[in-house]
């Protein structure tokens, strides 16, 4: 039989994206799907939902501070590193 739990069926996915200091590449998908996919410039903020999973693809990855469901989960990465980062709710702690 399948375990479901309700909270975790109604509980949505949310990781919001900032981009600081220099412009970034980002591609973010939401549950495979790509919603978003450009250069952002600094002051770039933007909060995206999901139901499972968000992918976060950075081409400057120390320029792109991540939030998930609200806890502060700090740049992807180093300055100019390319990075592939996914999110889910158990990320989020």
């Amino acid at each position: 039989g399948r375990q479901v739990s309700n909270e975790a069926s109604l509980e949505t996915l949310r990781v919001g994206v900032s981009v600081e200091g220099s412009p970034a590449w980002i591609r973010i998908t939401s549950d495979s799907e790509t919603v978003f996919e450009e250069v952002a410039e600094p002051g770039y903020s933007r909060t995206f939902e999901a139901r499972r999973v968000v992918g976060i693809e950075a081409g400057n990855a120390g320029a792109v501070s991540v939030e998930v469901n609200g806890q502060d989960a700090g740049p992807l990465g180093e300055p100019g590193e390319i990075t592939d980062r996914s999110f889910t709710l158990k990320s989020a702690g």
